[in-house]
């Protein structure tokens, strides 16, 4: 039975997903590369300004809305 109770106010997904993605990791040295080819492209694609960049951004964390 699917309620309130078994998702996580913070993602919005079932605790068991929230769980799972604590204990997943990946290596430091993939992280590292894939920061740098996002900062790239987005470098790249954006203007530089702190609010090009926030609208580059604005719709891949929906979790965070209205977080400044």
């Amino acid at each position: 039975m699917l309620s309130a109770e078994n998702f996580s106010e913070a993602t919005g997904l079932p605790h068991a997903i929230d769980m799972v993605d604590e204990y997943v990791g990946i290596p430091r040295a993939f992280a590292r590369d894939f920061f740098y080819e996002v900062e790239t492209r987005v470098v790249s694609l954006t203007p530089s300004t702190l609010g090009g960049v926030r609208s580059f951004f604005s719709g891949l964390n929906p979790q965070k809305e209205g977080v400044e």
